[in-house]
């Protein structure tokens, strides 16, 4: 029965797997279906008006290219397409501050005028990035500087401020507690270090090490797939047969050392992460007496957690559309869910043998050690 939820999760895996390959891997910007005229409202932080220019396309332009002839444009280039950075004077770093694209489409059986009447417009935050924005006559593109202080935007004169004295006093709470959880964490280690037979050795720093080497590497190298990845398999594992303390010292390498890597050190990506691998941590070392299923189910769930925990802290941090983004989300969802069914189903008995074994003697030469 297992094997089976294994095969048809894996042909699932490959289909949507193709389907994400040709729309990210082969995928081309949106280009104009015919010529025409756009405008594009280039707005700072505090609101002010830094540009405001109507340009000129032609047939087979996208907005990238149009951009990009027409203003000193800053892009990281992802597997998603191009992310703005930087445009003009405006520069950001991600972290505190982002670029974010608004735009307005003109009513039907409206004519356009110099004279922006945003009332005459059908507004919106855009859906989707610049490389899938289409080129569509007399719309309006906002191009504006926001930060967790201002949600700033084009569509009207003043700048609309959405943090609050409550909102800061609660991001603030939300830092002390990841501080308190993180100092708890060392706290607990060095105690439970001293206090316990069970002591971290350089026999047991080395395989953990080992370990947290592989864990990292094999999510990058297959950080092209997305959500394709073994780490769920390798951290129940690690949770199973380390134990709770030391699975969380891997967790804890891994979250920085990708983080450090991926140029994400920031909490709308650290903080999910490291609460759903510590979710994951204690759900699969309470199961790990249980029965395959039992795991796969656990590991499953906890799978979903993970992503939802990242749509709680977009939404928290950047007052994102959730449900636009938990539509837009589903199909990584669902790859990250069967990616994990597929790896445990066929591959944590087998590894789990292998890892075993290789620790089950760590204890016994330490044992030696500790009689002689």
């Amino acid at each position: 029965m297992l094997k089976r939820i294994g095969r048809i999760s894996f042909a699932i895996l490959l289909i949507l797997l193709m389907i994400l390959t040709i729309i990210f891997v082969f995928k081309t910007d949106t280009k104009a279906s015919s010529d025409g005229h756009v405008n594009v409202v280039v707005k700072n932080i505090d609101g002010e008006v830094v540009s405001n220019k109507r340009l000129e396309y032609e047939t087979d332009d996208s907005w990238y290219k149009l951009l990009d002839e027409n203003y000193d444009l800053t892009c990281n280039e992802t597997q998603y397409g191009h992310f703005i950075t930087g445009i003009d004077s405006i520069t950001t770093d991600i972290y505190t501050n982002w670029i974010w694209l608004e735009v307005a489409y003109l009513n039907d059986g409206v004519s356009y005028s110099d004279e922006i009447d945003f009332s005459n417009y059908a507004c919106s935050d855009a859906q989707t990035g610049i490389d899938q924005l289409e080129l569509i006559d007399n719309m309006v593109l906002g191009i504006v500087e926001r930060d967790n202080n201002h949600q700033t935007t084009i569509f009207s004169d003043t700048i609309s401020t959405k943090t609050t004295n409550n909102y800061k006093t609660f991001r603030i709470v939300v830092y002390i507690l990841i501080a308190i959880f993180i100092v708890g964490l060392i706290i607990y280690g060095v105690i439970n270090n001293r206090i316990s037979k069970d002591k971290i050795t350089i026999r047991k720093m080395c395989i953990l090490s080992l370990m947290a080497v592989i864990l990292f590497v094999q999510e990058e190298a297959l950080t092209m797939l997305p959500n394709i990845q073994l780490t769920f398999l390798l951290i129940s594992l690690f949770a199973a047969i380390f134990g709770i303390k030391y699975s969380l010292i891997i967790v804890c390498i891994h979250v920085i050392l990708d983080n450090v890597v991926m140029g994400s050190f920031t909490p709308i990506v650290m903080i999910p992460m490291l609460i759903g691998y510590t979710i994951l941590v204690i759900v699969m070392n309470l199961v790990k007496n249980e029965n395959l299923v039992i795991k796969v189910v656990c590991a499953s769930i906890c799978s979903w957690i993970y992503c939802m925990l990242f749509l709680f802290a977009n939404a928290l941090w950047l007052d994102i559309d959730v449900h636009a983004y938990f539509i837009a989300d589903i199909p990584f969802e669902i790859l990250l869910v069967l990616s994990t069914i597929f790896t445990i189903t066929y591959l944590y008995r087998p590894l789990e043998k292998v890892i075993s074994r290789e620790w089950n003697k760590n204890q016994i030469v330490e044992d030696i050690d500790q009689d002689e």
